[in-house]
């Protein structure tokens, strides 16, 4: 039995850890870090135009560092609600990927940290790839839809 077969044998009656299965665990804890839906979207509200994201200069940006006030996130992520994009904000900062800046007299600022500016790469990558099948996804999110319907 290979490591996969026994990760999945496993892992549906017990609780595993990362340490568990070697060839998986990197996999497997990219996963866990990222399970909040949101946490990738926030990562990319706060990329720079530059870096990758497509959003416009903002006044909140520094000549060394882009950084972003709470209320310009928030209008960046209008379907994220408060409490959630708190949530996201303090396990991303926990995490190390994103730094929380106390600004004297305008309050805090979010920047990206150096981990979390190399992981626009591989998620401009995964942008482009949806960008390329957009088809593909849509029709097979149709097809589970009606999946559930039946």
């Amino acid at each position: 039995m290979n490591s996969i077969d026994r990760w999945f044998e496993s892992g549906v009656q017990e609780k595993t850890t990362s340490c568990d299965f070697e060839p998986l665990s990197p996999l497997q804890d990219f996963f866990s870090l990222f399970c909040s839906k949101w946490a990738v979207f926030v990562i990319a509200a706060l990329a720079p135009a530059e870096m990758g994201c497509e959003c416009e200069e903002d006044e909140e940006q520094k000549p060394n560092r882009y950084a972003l006030r709470r209320c310009v996130l928030e209008k960046r992520l209008p379907h994220v609600s408060k409490k959630v994009l708190t949530d996201t904000l303090n396990r991303l900062e926990q995490v190390r990927l994103i730094e929380r800046i106390e600004m004297p007299c305008r309050g805090v600022e979010y920047s990206l940290t150096h981990k979390g500016q190399r992981f626009l790469v591989p998620l401009r990558q995964l942008q482009q790839w949806s960008e390329c099948n957009q088809k593909f996804l849509k029709e097979a999110l149709c097809s589970i839809d009606d999946t559930k319907q039946l």
